[in-house]
């Protein structure tokens, strides 16, 4: 809620210095907080004539006009439902008829547009509707004042610094519990995008909130660098079957970004077990400056230099080893335990980890409380340089198989932080192998985009959907029809923008399926974006 100054300078025509019709008059008000009958406002304007209601008349109304509380609000919503029970929720079946009934009432679309900011809900949670109406009040009311005043650079500068960090202090609001890690996204190709995903256990019914961020390692080429580059990241919520024969279900994914590059979303949900799936369309990967690793060799000269009569790890190559510690930290606490290093070693060298080997690897080298310290780490890859076979060599090429090139540059690998937080129990987040996250990750954004983005019909049994997650747009074609379909797509047109494939794209339809056609992110997100694409039925 606003006061009475902030909420009459929102609300007046800012030529003559008053508020001259109901509408003005209504949205005031309800910056503030307050709410009135239609009828009443009507009575209140032609009691102050033409000229309408100054600052002085609007300061002494507004003591007058009743606050609408949150008892209120959950009261008149009830009454319109039909044998609404006590509790805080309504289904979303009540809901739209709520919203398209009665004198100002909304159309279909809009109705879908708003059911939208939080999908996959059966029930439309009232006190959560009620935090959402405060916020956006707040909102509403910076925007407006920002509009009638002139704003000097530095103030403007700090109101953009204040809007930027307003989605963290939102959602993060409810996190009582807390839980955090890190983890990394690979690309193996334009089709193949591998990556950590988490186990998430929840014991009690929650509210969740989840931001997902890019992080900067030394070692990083410019190309795919998140301090040089709008990386597009998303995080997929899936709810785990009780049976084993079932499908596990989308429950939510990131729909906020904010100027710090946090993506982020919150969402209610019931105790039980789920899965956490980072995601990177892969397009800054499939730029065409990324120098190539075709006919490359991979030599020790790199990796190792003579020191007398020792070998020692190049410079290079001990900043590169860094780096892979930090990936594989992904606790961040400075060491390796034992999960974290069967992760890593499970990704390059497919090598599962015994109990015996453990022993060996913690005994070997340095270690704090049973865990691999970065010394221990950077010890470990010391001796296995020192033996100067051609098969060593290809060894200790296999440790940097994290997205490093030849040069030993990181420039095929996202690296971020996941924070998870909770409002009712201590969220559980248990890493898995890295794997493979494309398969999963498009059906998701399929479903995403058919249920959310705007579709077009290209021909009786082919529709492209659209969607943008704000960082990213995602283009889907879906087969309605029962004959299995190739549709040729090609790039028309694109300014300032990289795909995540190179055009023409052949995309095969089965009967009744949908694919990705490509995802599209900017170069620079400051600057305007245009994508056009054909596509042809063959």
């Amino acid at each position: 809620m606003c006061d009475p100054d902030t909420a009459w300078g929102a609300g007046k025509d800012g030529k003559l210095d008053a508020i001259t019709t109901s509408e003005q008059l209504r949205k005031a008000l309800a910056l503030s907080g307050r709410i009135a009958d239609p009828q009443d406002l009507e009575e209140i304007l032609q009691r102050h004539g033409p000229r309408g209601i100054n600052k002085e008349h609007f300061l002494a109304l507004f003591p007058t006009i009743p606050v609408l509380t949150k008892p209120t609000f959950t009261s008149a919503v009830k009454d319109l439902v039909v044998l609404a029970d006590s509790g805080s929720s309504i289904s979303i079946a009540e809901l739209r008829e709520i919203l398209s009934t009665g004198q100002n009432r909304l159309t279909a679309a809009e109705i879908n547009d708003i059911l939208a900011l939080q999908p996959h809900q059966e029930t439309f949670n009232l006190e959560d509707f009620w935090e959402e109406y405060e916020d956006t009040l707040q909102r509403c009311a910076m925007v407006r004042t920002s509009e009638v005043s002139r704003l000097t650079a530095s103030s403007y500068t700090s109101q953009k610094m204040q809007e930027a960090g307003a989605a963290f202090k939102k959602l993060s609001r409810k996190v009582k519990f807390h839980a955090f890690t890190r983890g990394c996204l690979l690309y193996e190709n334009s089709n193949h995008i591998s990556g950590h995903q988490f186990e998430l256990e929840l014991a009690a019914d929650t509210v969740l909130t989840v931001f997902i961020q890019p992080v900067s390692l030394p070692v990083m080429t410019a190309d795919i660098d998140p301090a040089d580059n709008d990386l597009d990241l998303d995080v997929f919520l899936l709810r785990d079957a009780d049976d084993v024969a079932q499908h596990r279900r989308l429950t939510a994914f990131t729909n906020v970004v904010d100027r710090q590059r946090r993506f982020s979303f919150q969402q209610r949900l019931t105790k039980g077990r789920y899965t956490l799936v980072p995601f990177t369309s892969g397009a800054w990967f499939n730029r065409p400056n990324i120098v190539t690793e075709k006919g490359r060799t991979r030599s020790s000269k790199r990796l190792i230099r003579q020191d007398k009569s020792t070998l020692e790890l190049s410079a290079e190559y001990n900043n590169a080893l860094e780096a892979v510690f930090e990936m594989a930290d992904l606790d961040g606490d400075g060491r390796l335990n034992r999960r974290e290093f069967e992760i890593f070693a499970n990704r390059t060298t497919g090598d599962v980890v015994q109990d015996d080997d453990w022993k060996v690897v913690t005994a070997s080298f340095q270690a704090e409380n049973g865990q691999l310290s970065r010394d221990g780490f950077l010890q470990l890859h010391k001796m296995e340089a020192s033996d100067e076979s051609e098969n060593n060599v290809h060894d200790l090429w296999i440790t940097l198989a994290m997205g490093f090139n030849t040069e030993l540059f990181l420039d095929k690998a996202v690296v971020y932080q996941l924070f998870i937080g909770s409002s009712h129990c201590q969220p559980i987040v248990t890493p898995t192998d890295i794997r493979s996250v494309t398969t999963v990750a498009e059906k998701c954004i399929i479903r995403a985009a058919m249920e959310r983005g705007h579709p077009e019909v290209l021909e009786a049994d082919i529709v492209l959907h659209k969607i943008s997650n704000g960082s990213r747009f995602s283009l889907v074609l879906e087969n309605t029809g029962f004959q299995e379909q190739i549709v040729e797509c090609e790039l028309k047109e694109a300014e300032n923008c990289i795909a995540s494939k190179e055009f023409p794209v052949l995309v095969h339809l089965s009967s009744k399926k949908a694919a990705v056609m490509a995802h599209f992110v900017p170069r620079d997100s400051k600057l305007p974006w245009k994508i056009n694409t054909t596509e042809l039925v063959k």
